[in-house]
């Protein structure tokens, strides 16, 4: 097994720490393709204080080192049951991938700058497609039909050199369990931190009537690390592989799913919980985020990883995301 992943962050791991400082030596997938575990072992949680509650960043030593001294690893077949869930539906959901107590330190951190100056409230009318409209097609024709998305955001550049959210984004193992899961079994893909000061990892917030309207993402995955659901609505809805080889627009699949059909759409409502890493393709698969209903926000992380070094994005979209362009 890959060394990173052996000696990784406690984020790295499958399960890693339950509510009862049980682990997994076992795993299974419900019908929508999260994992959970089977069966369970303990083991001592001790070196993960430091990450909860009140204990600060800055404890001695290094948290990554002290996590990992109590990490697990990973088995083939885990690895191998991840990739096969991905590969199939789109998406795979690992429940409890963080602990709840750095889930609670990651959500402090958030709550505090995402209701702080530091938060860009974005707002944006955009196609599904993500490019600008065709006159070639009237308005309504799916190819331009505009979907609103609006979200608070905190970037990159706004984490401070000890946040919770920058520190696990930086460990190799992060970066090296995404890469195999995305990765065919046949085929070793390289995957690299973003370049970008603003993107690279960052924290969303959907108050009540934010969303993401329905679209299709640049990139060719996604990866998520769910913090707090709300009471209702901001659930992510999933339709696999509504682009294909042989029909790279999908005209009148698009066009069915934005009239409210939801034959073939995967919603993640009530299945996928606070501390959950949702990793999925969001290049070939139309997707959104439904409207939050309620008081309590949805808050998530994202993590960016590119398939080549030294990626930033550019200067138009800088803007339309964070506002800013330095």
């Amino acid at each position: 097994m890959n060394r990173s992943i052996r000696n990784g962050f406690i984020i790295a791991r499958l399960v890693l720490c339950v509510s009862r400082c049980g682990s997994v030596n076992s795993f299974a997938f419900d019908a929508l393709g999260t994992l959970y575990p089977v069966q369970r072992r303990s083991f001592s949680c001790r070196r993960f204080s430091c990450l909860g509650k009140g204990g600060g960043m800055d404890q001695t030593g290094s948290v990554a080192a002290d996590a990992a001294a109590a990490a697990l690893s990973y088995s083939a077949e885990e690895i191998a049951c991840l990739r096969d869930e991905y590969g199939r539906k789109g998406w795979v959901a690992i429940r409890d991938f963080v602990p709840p107590a750095l889930c609670e330190t990651l959500i402090e951190e958030a709550t505090a700058l995402l209701e702080s100056d530091a938060a860009f409230y974005s707002t944006d009318a955009h196609t599904v497609y993500q490019e600008s409209e065709d006159t070639k097609f009237s308005c309504e024709h799916p190819r331009n039909a505009l979907q609103q998305s609006s979200k608070r955001i905190v970037d990159y550049a706004r984490l401070s050199d000890q946040s919770p959210l920058r520190l696990l984004y930086l460990q190799p193992a992060l970066l090296a369990l995404v890469q195999r899961i995305v990765s065919p079994e046949t085929e070793s893909k390289s995957l690299y931190l973003s370049d970008c000061p603003f993107n690279a990892a960052y924290y969303n917030m959907y108050r009540e009537g934010d969303g993401l309207g329905w679209h299709f993402d640049k990139g060719e995955f996604g990866v998520n690390l769910v913090l707090q659901n709300p009471v209702s609505g901001g659930n992510f809805e999933f339709h696999h592989n509504t682009l294909t080889a042989t029909d790279t627009w999908a005209f009148d699949k698009v066009e069915r799913i934005l009239s409210g059909d939801s034959c073939g759409v995967v919603s993640s409502d009530g299945l996928v919980g606070a501390g959950s890493l949702v990793i999925f393709n969001g290049r070939q698969s139309m997707h959104r985020v439904s409207p939050v209903a309620g008081l309590i926000p949805r808050i998530n992380a994202i993590f960016v990883y590119e398939s080549s070094p030294g990626q930033r994005l550019g200067r138009y979209s800088l803007h339309k995301f964070f506002g800013r362009i330095s």
